[in-house]
């Protein structure tokens, strides 16, 4: 009878240690793609990857004190506020993406919209100290239109 009971603790303790041990084994890594991505995984890519080392968290035992167990929770609380901060970060950089994008807009069509007009004009002048319109000769057009054309290749991508 005795055999039996021993041979019955060693199968419980194999089903409550083996599922822990695999994860103890397994590495999990952290990279950041160049899209500024960050992802988790079993496997690294080929550079760039940091071992990250979590701890399973589970009920307190003999083996493991309730001051054990909050080390765990605080742990895990430590890596859900790395996992948002990363989130708030990618945010950022996409909402200042998307500004720079929508400013490149307005000036694209503001200058394409400037230079509509002084193709459109018979000839460009400018004021002069006493508000008196002196026009510009036609190779000052031409450096203003020249200059025109350059800011919206550089700005309409």
């Amino acid at each position: 009878m005795m055999k039996t009971g021993t041979l019955y603790f060693v199968w419980v303790v194999l089903l409550f240690v083996l599922p822990h041990s695999y994860i103890y084994a397994a590495g999990i890594y952290k990279w950041t793609d160049a899209d500024g991505t960050v992802h988790y995984g079993e496997q690294p890519p080929a550079q760039g990857a940091k071992e990250v080392h979590i701890r399973p968290s589970g009920a307190a035992t003999e083996s493991q004190p309730a001051s054990r167990q909050t080390d765990h929770k605080g742990q895990r609380d430590k890596m859900i506020q790395a996992l948002e901060g990363d989130r708030r970060a990618r945010q950022e950089k996409k909402q200042k993406q998307q500004e720079e994008q929508q400013k490149l807009k307005a000036q694209c069509a503001q200058a394409k919209d400037t230079l509509r007009q002084y193709r459109d004009a018979v000839s460009l002048y400018k004021l002069d100290s006493q508000g008196n319109r002196q026009t510009m000769p036609e190779s000052a057009k031409r450096q203003e239109t020249q200059r025109l054309e350059a800011e919206i290749k550089k700005w309409c991508k």
